[in-house]
């Protein structure tokens, strides 16, 4: 659902473009599906798809990545994605571009970059770091707001659910998918999914109705909050979950908050880089 059709063009051009593609885009724009289709949409799909995930990154791994032979930027053939590479510091980008130009890693894998938008980004900003110093083929995700067909993605994904369990999809009154067009949705497909689950559970007789969507929508302005000046992923956590998930998801953003840094991190927690790893590790891919 993330990558309408009228973006599979730009998409396939980014394939063949022979350069690494720099995928950039508001958080919950589907960049992970996009880069998928990106590996998928070329001739790399049957090599291997190698996923380094920034914000993951500790001092030990980061070392195994720029200097052990085992790293990813010393093999050949494969698909590389750095997802979420707005996670890393600048220094840390400037050692990543050394390595990457060094080894020639560009040349031999087909290499993504993701990365959440900056609105205050500068001429140092680390996407436009990675971008000029390896060329990248520049490729943006789409906000769901810009979307001209939200009706349909509204009813793929209604109609996704409701395979998934075995039902017919609701029924969604003019009123209800008036507010779900006229909302701007900032965090994008992550906020869409979230809405319609939350008023599909409280549909009565297989009909979305306007409160249900209006409910959904109060429920997802309320049980959130931001903590950083940029929207992200991390920036938002829903409190009505599992204090595991929760805990979790704030490890996360004070991460981000650092840069990737996760020795500031757990001191600024109170907790130690093992356990900041350790909750880090467990986490689901969204």
């Amino acid at each position: 659902m993330e990558a309408e059709q009228g973006f599979l063009p730009l998409i396939a051009a980014a394939s063949r473009a022979n350069r690494p593609v720099m995928l950039e885009g508001e958080v919950g724009t589907g960049k992970a599906r996009i880069a998928e289709l990106l590996y998928l949409s070329g001739s790399w799909s049957r090599r291997p798809f190698v996923t380094i995930d920034c914000p993951l990154i500790t001092e030990k791994s980061w070392e195994h990545l720029m200097d052990s032979p085992s790293s990813p930027l010393y093999g050949e053939g494969e698909t590389l994605w750095f997802k979420a590479v707005h996670a890393l510091s600048l220094e840390r980008v400037r050692q990543l571009v050394d390595v990457m130009v060094q080894t020639g890693v560009c040349e031999r894998d087909h290499v993504i970059i993701s990365a959440n938008d900056n609105p205050d980004a500068t001429e140092t900003d680390v996407v436009t770091e990675l971008v000029e110093s390896l060329r990248c083929h520049v490729l943006t995700a789409p906000p769901l707001r810009r979307r001209r067909d939200l009706r349909r993605a509204v009813g793929l994904f209604l109609d996704s659910e409701a395979r998934q369990a075995g039902i017919a999809p609701p029924l969604v009154t003019d009123e209800a998918m008036d507010l779900l067009l006229a909302h701007p949705w900032p965090r994008n497909y992550i906020e869409l999914r979230q809405v319609l689950q939350r008023a599909g559970a409280t549909a009565e007789d297989g009909t979305m109705r306007a409160r249900d969507v209006r409910e959904a929508l109060d429920r997802e302005g309320a049980t959130r909050f931001s903590s950083l000046d940029t929207p992200s992923e991390t920036s938002s956590i829903d409190l009505l979950r599992p204090l595991r998930e929760i805990e979790r998801d704030i490890v996360r953003m004070v991460v981000e908050k650092y840069g990737g840094n996760q020795t500031e991190a757990a001191r600024t927690l109170g907790v130690s880089r093992t356990t900041i790893w350790r909750i880090l590790r467990d986490e689901t891919p969204a």
